[in-house]
């Protein structure tokens, strides 16, 4: 009669909270059962990445010759791989606060109590409000636990002091808008 779930992840559906309740709902619960959280929204935010976080997780020309000088091998190669679309750089919230180059935008509404499909495929339009030299889209969720209470990612909801980071995507197609 009742199923609780933290199944959620700093990229919202990374824990596969969507299949994991549906099939839940199939299997284990009776018709009507309590759901929590009984609704999940998934947001996306534009936002600047600094250069100094973007090296740290990709291969520069500056840091292909550093390992060269420090090891005398050759990393040339190395300098054109990227994260693939669907490899999240993860960010402790509190070091994200100032990114923000647009307000939250909807990506997806899920109403866990009734039915919802386990994929979901969503295009939005971001108006950003300054110049990024490195685009990314940075993920938030706000879930609804009981009428009025919600665990939120959103910048202007998140505790600074919580566990909860962001799943950032470099946009390396367009960096600087």
């Amino acid at each position: 009669t009742l199923l609780v779930t933290e199944t959620i992840g700093n990229d919202p559906l990374d824990e596969q909270m969507l299949e994991i309740v549906a099939d839940a709902k199939k299997r284990l619960l009776v018709p009507g059962a309590r759901i929590i959280p009984s609704e999940i929204e998934i947001y996306g935010i534009a936002v600047d990445i600094p250069r100094t976080v973007l090296e740290r997780h990709v291969f520069t020309r500056r840091k292909v010759e550093g390992y060269r000088a420090s090891y005398d091998i050759e990393f040339g190669p190395l300098e054109g791989h990227r994260l693939s679309y669907s490899e999240p750089i993860m960010l402790d919230s509190r070091d994200v606060a100032t990114w923000p180059l647009s307000e939250p935008v909807l990506l997806a509404r899920v109403d866990m109590t009734g039915p919802f499909e386990t994929v979901l495929a969503t295009r939005a339009h971001v108006r950003i409000s300054r110049d990024a030299l490195h685009l990314g889209v940075m993920l938030a969720f706000r879930a609804t636990l009981a009428p009025g209470v919600t665990l939120s990612t959103l910048p202007a909801d998140f505790d600074p002091t919580s566990h909860w980071a962001h799943a950032l995507f470099p946009a390396f197609d367009c960096l600087a808008v």
